[in-house]
């Protein structure tokens, strides 16, 4: 197989994930970084990577295989507008969410006549604990289902005393993109079609972080209960055995608790099968767990179950990109995931 090369686009905290993760994709390697920050040049040449302030820095020459988009959400159409318009075929690779609700239009608009191939890396759609929990749930066992949570935690307290994640449209902007990602994946039937209920808390550290403290989306569809839940203070909503966390105190910086659960009846009991994603508490990065849960009790568990998300989904995105394998997540996917959670923000 021939090389294939990427350049990196923004080098924050994603950027170095992306790279890392490309060095253990089999053919791949990155071969420099664009960022317009010039206090990221160390960060970068610690990488052993040339580093550049712009796509003009760029010789006309250097054209890679992959053009990898970390760059800041408000940013991503204006670096694939700059990328399209460089080269009208280029392979493109962009973080999650795939733009802002608003810039939508601008975006099909731009992608117009393209001939080249585009990915979102909306990195839990190639999560093994969503799919193992729909297959056990809803293909093993038949629960019919009468409730469906997604619910991700973590106390982000200290993050806000040091400005980082502070988003004025509110407390599931940060993992709302995962979790409306996961739910497409237990079952595009369970995604809203009718209004949702929407309850907003605020933070205070000590000042008030209005719709930063969580976020609690509830509505009926189809007869199947649905909450998205998540807390950016360290509270917990759903306790499901057997990886429970009560609270993450503001000293806590490292945990999370981040589930996916089908609740219902199979063969007349009660049956509860839980997804745990990474990281779970004595276990490593990238492990996780589904557990099976009757009338109380946890009847099955699977674990440790290897889930990347972060490292399979760009694997993906490369063999799409380089290979015309199966596209993980089309632009359009990408777009309906950023309205879905548009109609859930306050």
């Amino acid at each position: 197989m021939n090389l294939i090369t990427s350049i990196i686009i923004g080098f924050g905290v994603v950027g170095p994930i992306h790279h890392d993760k490309m060095q253990g994709i089999e053919n791949v390697q990155v071969i420099g970084v664009i960022d317009i920050d010039p206090l990221k040049k160390n960060k970068i040449t610690a990488k052993n990577l040339p580093a550049y302030l712009s796509m003009e820095e760029l010789s006309i020459d250097v054209t890679p295989q992959i053009w990898d988009v970390c760059v800041p959400t408000e940013s991503h159409l204006f670096v694939i507008k700059q990328i399209i318009a460089r080269d009208p075929k280029a392979h493109i690779i962009v973080e999650k969410p795939v733009c802002l609700h608003h810039q939508i239009p601008e975006l099909r608009e731009a992608l117009k006549g393209f001939q080249g191939r585009i990915v979102v890396n909306e990195n839990y759609l190639s999560s093994e604990i969503t799919k193992k929990v729909k297959e056990i749930a809803l293909e093993e066992l038949k629960i019919e289902p009468r409730r469906i949570v997604v619910e991700m935690d973590k106390n982000r307290s200290r993050d806000f005393q040091n400005g980082r994640f502070i988003d004025t449209e509110g407390a599931l902007k940060y993992e709302g993109t995962h979790m409306v990602t996961i739910l497409k994946g237990i079952g595009e039937q369970f995604c809203p079609r009718v209004q949702v209920r929407k309850n907003y808390g605020d933070a205070f550290i000590p000042e008030c972080l209005l719709h930063q403290g969580f976020a609690d989306i509830t509505y009926q569809q189809d007869g199947v209960d649905v909450q998205l839940f998540t807390s950016m203070v360290g509270g917990v909503c759903n306790h499901y055995l057997p990886y429970d966390i009560s609270s993450m105190p503001t000293e806590d910086t490292a945990s999370r608790y981040r589930v996916a659960a089908i609740e219902g009846s199979s063969k007349g009991e009660s049956v509860t099968v839980v997804g745990f994603y990474e990281p779970i508490r004595g276990f490593q990065r990238g492990q996780g767990a589904v557990a099976v849960i009757k009338e109380g009790k946890v009847v099955s568990l699977f674990e440790p179950i290897h889930d990347d998300t972060m490292g399979a989904h760009l694997k993906r995105a490369v063999h799409y990109l380089a290979y015309g394998e199966e596209n993980p997540c089309p632009v359009e996917k990408g777009i309906e995931a950023v309205e879905m959670l548009t109609q859930m923000l306050p």
